[in-house]
């Protein structure tokens, strides 16, 4: 168990932001171990699904490997779902210090309390996930909606078929703010290139028709399905 001044880390890196708006910027990546939701579909399951493969890092550890870089300025916490580890509001804080750009990569089912963020990407789960956590909603328009009011977010919705637009859009409105189309992505479902390559044309036509941005993954254009980018 992590101690009061640990967190669980499945993998620290550098690399570069391969989904959103910041596609192709150079960044630290710290994954968190541990979820509240549990996708058919999830591409982390080693920081995800027990056994969790993750080591107990010290905060100030997780600080000094985040700033090391004087050319690399911004910071992903992803997972998993960095939202469920209680020392994040005060991590946040310290890598602001340090002069960061912090993105937070969650599911958006815990609301943002204190954490300090540049950018929340909100990844709402759809039907389409499969989560099979009964305990924990997917999300919910209020909670997306406290994300909203707190910081600058975007939005990446996983697309299996057409039909997943209908969702996206029920989601949206039920926001009732104005989101503009740009700060929302489709991301074809699909580990391996033949799986997104099965979906370019319909997620092409979705986005046609809607405005919405297609959510390219670059770091499987790039390294193909591998930890560590």
């Amino acid at each position: 168990m992590p101690s009061p001044t640990t967190m669980p880390v499945a993998e620290m890196f550098v690399s570069l932001q391969g989904e959103g708006i910041w596609l192709g910027v150079p960044s630290v990546f710290i994954r968190f171990a541990g979820c509240n939701l549990a996708c058919t579909w999830c591409d982390t399951p080693y920081a995800s699904r027990e056994p969790l493969e993750c080591r107990d890092v010290a905060v100030d550890e997780i600080v000094a490997y985040a700033s090391q870089d004087t050319e690399v300025r911004h910071v992903v916490l992803t997972g998993g779902e960095p939202m469920l580890q209680p020392l994040l509001p005060g991590l946040t804080g310290d890598l602001k210090a340090q002069g960061l750009t912090i993105t937070i990569e969650t599911n958006g089912t815990i609301p943002p309390g204190d954490v300090v963020c540049d950018l929340a990407s909100l990844s709402p789960k759809l039907p389409n996930s499969g989560h099979r956590a009964p305990t924990v909603s997917p999300g919910t328009p209020d909670t997306f909606r406290r994300w909203l009011d707190h910081c600058p977010c975007q939005f990446k919705f996983v697309i299996q078929a057409a039909q997943d637009i209908a969702d996206v859009r029920t989601l949206l409105e039920q926001l009732q703010r104005d989101v503009q189309p740009e700060r929302v992505f489709l991301m074809p479902e699909g580990r391996q290139a033949d799986q997104i390559a099965a979906k370019t044309d319909m997620l092409v036509e979705l986005c046609r028709q809607t405005g919405f941005r297609y959510g390219r993954r670059l770091q499987l254009d790039l390294f193909g399905d591998t930890r560590g980018t």
